[in-house]
């Protein structure tokens, strides 16, 4: 209340300066009064020279002596900058001069007028923040535009229960809950701030206070702060003596040496121990021999054997046995020693120890002919001759000429297709799963297929007949067009997937222009919270930018730079930093593990690490302790995943069709929430295809490293990927939403990020011209 009823008083002195006779302001000053006599009447004015602001009164008061006739005639010189009524109420419209004229009889006195600007704006430096009870932080405050009638800017609390103001902007926080604080000017333009406030930690809580461990064994210290919803959130873990013990920053203690130290957790200015016991690691016996209860075998295609492994000596400590197969292709195994045939061949079953002893035996898988090819659940139409429903494949995908045949074989067979019109087509299966192109012949075309696995007699023939469809779904916006192309691949036709690949939507030198100013406006508005930081752009090429050779061969591009390419080229030009994926990809694109899925339009958890890997490399140049994990670090679960997107613009269910490929996942210890994010970022643990209820949403991740780098990443559905392993190397991350690329100035004042970095894919890239 003080400080409304002050800015009241400043009001009233400020009408009083404005309307007195001898008024004062920072601008111009209204200078003494004119009495203007003609014998009869006399004319006196307060003063000669008036200041006003834009949209300010003023009612003049002239004084009249001698006059028979009192009436009083009032004029502007110029009404579109002030206008006076007939009362001498002056009225200010816009800035410039203009001069009031008071006319009594024949006698006029003048008063020469100013307009100034009044503020039109008040922009403060965030319009939102948090702070924790007691907490003070300083709203800062610009009004525009800059030559004002009066620039004074005063504050009040609409909550000051929660929050206090003083007359200079610092804002103290009181208790908790939520309070507006407005800066405002003379002329009652205004900006509000939203002030949260919350409570400090007044406790933390460990799962255990005393832990006992051996030399180089590990044990994870769990801390919760109390209250739940405190503004300190992040626990830092450090030890007494780490010659004992050493902790990392999720809390992990290693016992390095036999002794007792103390593990002090802090959050804030609270602390709470944890007592470690350090004891002495025991001999450890080690295992001698892995034997199998089977030796070389025979089996078919399709059938099973289970084999046991036993472990001596008995007492050993760690008894666990890996199996392995030397060709997947041949016959799988799995980790409890099932055997499964897949095709005819040899490969080679191993059981081994975990000091590498081992035992292996042959396994001669033998089928005398190939497994025929079936197509994934035929589609049917009623035959307008006779009747009788029929089955069909196809669907328009780029052109209704065209259509696609999609089943499965065994292992990476080659498919023959051939119609009654001598048209021959052949395709490479990828771990049991094909497709393949044909040219429509007629209203239905016949197709015979084939299937023909390595050393094995072609399997026998089966018939279709397909039928050119035009189905509801691909005339929905929900569904998206298809490319079917070679070495069983699928490839994205409509949102620029088409046209990228043709190169006949490429960007005008005025879009890219505009493209590197939007860029350059990024990179100003970052290094004013960090001057050091960094904009990193990892733009993803599309599955068909690296395998263009998979592509329709009827599809003959232009000669010329497609898009991803022109950006490339503008992004090497700005002031950003381009992750060049383009170069890593051809160089990794025969690699054993997928970079792109062949039935889903993202990249795979392998291609995201190579991105990883690149990024990393570069960012480790300024902050050493931030260098990429090895390939070796993570596992990468081969398996049949159900597939994604594109199967489903096919027409099919997201459970019906499988394809192999390789899941990423940590050997390392991770946070919790880390680990959560891994696991939750994919429907499931066999459908590899992002959870929107988790991955689009913006998640906030601390590592409690202050060695590693802060930064925040905007992404489209491309970050799934990568959104459990960038934050691992960062200290703290806010991972945006995704399709969020806007800049936040309240966000980059309050993480003041090391680097920003902007993940999106090829078909996405429209983005950063708009």
């Amino acid at each position: 209340m003080k400080k409304i009823a002050a800015f009241l008083a400043i009001m009233m002195i400020a009408t009083t300066l404005f309307a007195c006779k001898n008024p004062k302001s920072t601008e111009s000053e209204n200078t003494s009064s004119e009495t203007v006599s003609n014998a009869n009447p006399q004319i006196t004015l307060p003063f000669e020279n008036l200041t006003l602001g834009v949209g300010q009164t003023y009612t003049l008061e002239p004084e009249i002596l001698n006059a028979d006739d009192t009436e009083i005639t009032y004029e502007s010189s110029r009404e579109s900058v002030a206008e006076v009524s007939e009362d001498g109420v002056i009225t200010a419209i816009t800035v410039g001069d203009s001069v009031i004229s008071v006319t009594v009889g024949t006698v006029t006195a003048e008063i020469k007028l100013t307009v100034k600007r009044g503020a039109t704006d008040v922009v403060l430096t965030f319009d939102k923040c948090t702070l924790g009870v007691g907490d003070t932080v300083l709203l800062e405050v610009s009004l525009l535009p800059d030559d004002l009638f009066n620039s004074d800017v005063f504050y009040r609390s609409l909550n000051e229960d929660i929050a206090t103001v003083d007359e200079d902007g610092n804002i103290t926080a009181v208790a908790k809950g939520e309070a507006v604080i407005e800066a405002y000017t003379i002329n009652e333009k205004s900006a509000q701030c939203t002030v949260t406030v919350l409570p400090h930690a007044e406790s933390i809580t460990l799962d255990k206070i005393e832990i006992e461990l051996k030399v180089d064994a590990n044990a994870t210290l769990t801390a919760v702060i109390n209250p739940e919803d405190s503004i300190d959130t992040i626990v830092t873990f450090t030890s007494e003596d780490k010659a004992i013990a050493i902790v990392d920053a999720n809390g992990v203690i290693t016992g390095k040496a036999v002794g007792t130290t103390k593990i002090t957790a802090a959050a804030g200015s609270i602390k709470t121990e944890c007592t470690v016991t350090v004891t002495e690691t025991p001999k450890v016996v080690e295992v001698t021999s892995v034997t199998l209860d089977k030796g070389n075998t025979t089996i078919y295609v399709g059938n099973t054997l289970t084999l046991k492994a036993t472990v001596s000596p008995n007492n050993a400590d760690d008894k666990r046995v890996t199996f392995s197969s030397s060709n997947k292709a041949v016959a799988t195994v799995s980790t409890t020693g099932v055997v499964t045939a897949v095709a005819k061949g040899i490969t080679v079953i191993t059981a081994a120890g975990v000091n590498s002893r081992k035992a292996s035996i042959t396994i001669t898988v033998d089928d005398s002919e190939s497994k025929a090819p079936q197509l994934f659940a035929p589609h049917t139409y009623k035959d307008a001759f006779d009747g009788q429903t029929k089955s069909f494949v196809g669907h328009v995908f780029t052109d209704p000429n065209y259509f696609v045949i999609f089943g499965t074989c065994d292992g990476d067979a080659t498919i023959t297709a051939k119609t009654t019109k001598g048209q021959v087509i052949t395709t490479k299966a990828d771990h049991g799963i094909f497709n393949i192109t044909v040219k429509k012949e007629d209203t239905k075309t016949k197709v015979t297929l084939t299937a023909k696995n390595e050393g094995m007699a072609e399997s026998d023939p089966v018939t279709y007949e397909a039928a050119y469809v035009d189905p509801m779904y691909i005339q929905s916006s929900n569904y998206w067009r298809i490319i079917g192309g070679s070495d069983s691949s699928f490839f994205l036709y409509d949102h620029n997937g088409y046209l990228d690949f043709m190169r006949t939507n490429t960007y005008s030198q005025s879009q890219l222009d505009q493209a590197k100013s939007n860029i350059n406006k990024k990179v100003a508005a970052i290094k004013q919270y960090n001057p050091d930081a960094e904009l990193i752009y990892m733009v993803v090429p599309a599955a068909a930018t690296i395998y263009p050779e998979r592509m329709p061969s009827y599809f003959e591009p232009l000669d010329k730079k497609s898009r991803i390419e022109q950006i490339y080229g503008v992004i090497e030009d700005s002031d950003a930093v381009l992750i060049d994926l383009i170069s890593l990809f051809n160089e990794h694109k025969n690699d054993d593990l997928k970079m792109y899925w062949k039935t889903d339009t993202h990249w795979t958890d392998y291609g995201a690490f190579l991105a990883y890997t690149e990024l990393f490399d570069y960012i480790k140049q300024r902050f050493p302790e931030a260098a990429p994990r090895e390939f070796d670090e993570f596992d990468f679960v081969e398996d049949y995943y159900y597939s994604g997107d594109m199967s489903v613009y096919l027409g099919y269910s997201e459970s019906t069709i499988k394809e192999y490929n390789a899941r990423r996942v940590p050997k390392f210890s991770m946070s919790t929430q880390l680990q959560e994010i891994s696991e939750k970022r994919y429907v499931s643990a066999k459908k590899l295809t992002y959870t929107p209820s988790f991955a689009q949403n913006q998640h906030i991740i601390n590592t409690g490293n202050n060695d590693l780098p802060n930064c925040i990443v905007m992404r489209d559905s491309y970050g799934t990927q990568i959104m459990d392993i960038i934050p691992e190397r960062m200290n703290q991350t806010v991972m945006r939403g995704m399709w969020d690329y806007g800049i936040r100035t309240q966000e980059l004042n309050t993480y003041k990020p090391d680097y920003v970095i902007i993940v999106i894919v090829e078909r996405n890239i429209d983005s950063i011209i708009n």
